[in-house]
């Protein structure tokens, strides 16, 4: 899923939260290399396996 797709989920969902902490902020994941959008909790990039995990607060 895009950062784009994501932030359009949570637009018109009203936001979304982790099923893993509950975190309700909204916050993308996305590898620096590739550019893959990951899951909060994601070490490493499952496309390019890249540690460089960009965290971004929209």
């Amino acid at each position: 899923m895009t950062v784009v797709e994501r932030l359009v989920a949570y637009v018109a969902f009203g936001g979304s939260s982790c099923p893993r902490c509950g975190d309700t902020s909204t916050v993308v994941h996305e590898c620096c290399r590739c550019g893959t959008s990951v899951d909060a909790h994601v070490e490493r990039c499952p496309r390019c396996a890249s540690v460089d995990i960009a965290r971004y607060e929209i």
